[in-house]
């Protein structure tokens, strides 16, 4: 490897016979040319010199009638040369450089864990609020103050954690449980929201009217709210609790066999912009006037120095795909494998704490759909809160 000297300065190969050796190293002795690493390869000798020495060693050497070989030039003067009408690289490398000094000081991302109700942009915003935000200095950031001042002013947590870790503040939160939503109620009984026959109860506040074994039917009265001896006064309550019960649901799926689908024409539009911190800019797009019919997908790629040092710097990609609606036909196999798939999509959503205790199916298969049908039987919570309309008496 060539002295660092030799490549910030530039330099070549110089390369004669090795019978002129000795002329070489005489001709540069007497006109002070300075070289290095010479060494014998073969029938040649070669040493190194800077591009300027090489340039008056040629002219010298030719002078005397000393045969020579000048390799082409290396090192950084090369380089640069080669990047004099190519703006965009060293700039790119001047910004890099610059970005890899500044990062040591800012905020590049903020990550949020522990959170189930508040979206992550919401805990981001009520911290810019009190003070914390992407692109301040880490010098300037006191994670106990900071923290003081989120739980004071917001309402929505309980507990804030903020930990910085190279350019990164991971922020973990426990949010103030939610309290339950006041409808004015005082006074509600606890009725059947359908038919079914009670298996058990629980947590029960107010009169039970019911026993296990009961068979109900929607709107009848499971726990009463109110209390009292007939030719007494009344006291009223609000009921609570859970009465599960077995009940039965029916559920029914239809798939068509001739359907439309989405046929792409490989016709894709797209659009490229710059993120730096919270501003967008675009610079490029051969989008025009959209297709009726496409598809947009939307994605971002941060740039990154480490897995702990994001960058608030990246890439917006937006894709518009245009596609056609055709007509197609699917086969029977596939028309029962989505049947079922929308069975159990159709079930989770309405009985999504249910228990299933059973269920029988039954398909038909017609020229122009596949019908699956489901009786089953559930264990489910069937206890819903009905107020009672209290009248003031007249005098």
């Amino acid at each position: 490897m060539p002295h660092p000297f030799l490549f910030l300065r530039g330099y070549c190969k110089i390369s004669v016979s090795a019978s002129d050796a000795g002329r070489l190293s005489e001709l540069c002795r007497r006109h002070g040319y300075a070289y290095r690493s010479p060494a014998f390869s073969g029938d040649s000798f070669t040493v190194l010199c800077i591009n300027g020495v090489a340039k008056r060693l040629s002219c010298s050497a030719e002078a005397e009638d000393l045969a020579l070989t000048v390799g082409e030039a290396v090192g950084l003067p090369t380089v640069l040369k080669g990047l004099r009408h190519r703006y965009t690289i060293p700039v790119g490398i001047l910004f890099c450089v610059f970005l890899c000094l500044w990062s040591e000081h800012t905020l590049f991302s903020i990550r949020v864990e522990g959170n189930s109700r508040l979206a992550d942009e919401e805990i981001i915003a009520q911290l810019e609020a009190c003070g914390l935000s992407v692109g301040d200095s880490l010098r300037g950031i006191d994670t106990s103050v900071l923290e003081n001042r989120v739980l004071i002013a917001s309402e929505d947590l309980a507990w804030i954690s903020v930990n910085l870790r190279g350019n990164v503040a991971y922020v973990v939160v426990r949010e103030r449980e939610a309290p339950p939503p006041e409808d004015g109620t005082v006074a509600a009984n606890l009725v059947a929201s359908r038919g079914g026959v009670i298996q058990w109860m629980e947590e029960i506040r107010g009169e039970i009217v019911v026993e296990v074994g009961d068979a109900v039917g929607k709107g009848d009265l499971l726990v009463s709210g109110m209390y009292g001896a007939e030719d007494g006064p009344l006291r009223l309550s609000r009921a609570s609790g859970r009465v599960y019960a077995r009940t039965d649901r029916s559920f029914e799926v239809r798939v068509p066999l001739v359907y439309e689908k989405k046929e792409y024409t490989g016709e894709v539009r797209t659009e490229k912009s710059l993120i730096f911190f919270k501003k967008e800019i675009k610079f490029y797009g051969n989008t025009g006037n959209l297709p009726p019919t496409c598809d947009t997908i939307d994605t971002v790629e941060h740039f990154g120095l480490s897995e702990d040092r994001i960058l608030p710097v990246g890439i917006r990609t937006v894709e518009h795909a245009e596609y056609r609606t055709v007509r197609a036909v699917r086969a029977p196999d596939a028309a029962e494998e989505l049947a079922y798939y929308h069975l159990r999509l159709q079930m989770d959503s309405e009985l999504p704490e249910g228990m299933l205790v059973r269920k029988s199916l039954t398909w038909e298969l017609t020229e122009e759909e596949y019908i699956l049908r489901c009786d089953a039987e559930y264990l489910e919570n069937i206890a819903e809160v009905k107020k009672i309309e209290v009248e003031a008496e007249k005098e």
